[in-house]
């Protein structure tokens, strides 16, 4: 997929626009890649990688939801991560 390459040289927006494509595209081949939203410096990447990573269902992804939910230091973030571990059934 060529999105997944993009990712490393994109700005903020560009990186949250291609997790949002990403998530609504539903390749497994691009988890790895939106796993990689969870460490992003932009809240707004974070937030949206919490969201994708709920809406994919994938329990791979309770981890770094775990992370977000507990240590994001915005608030925004571990809510979104929250919502995410319970649509994955935490």
């Amino acid at each position: 997929l060529a999105l997944i390459g993009a990712l490393g040289d994109s700005g903020e927006w560009a990186r949250y626009n291609i997790i949002g494509a990403l998530g609504t595209i539903r390749d497994g081949r691009a988890f790895d890649a939106i796993m990689q939203g969870v460490d992003d410096p932009s809240v707004n990447v974070r937030r949206i990688t919490a969201e994708v990573l709920g809406k994919w269902g994938d329990v791979r992804a309770r981890d770094g939801l775990r992370l977000l939910a507990d240590q994001d230091p915005d608030s925004s973030v571990r809510h979104t991560a929250y919502i995410a571990l319970q649509d994955l059934g935490e």
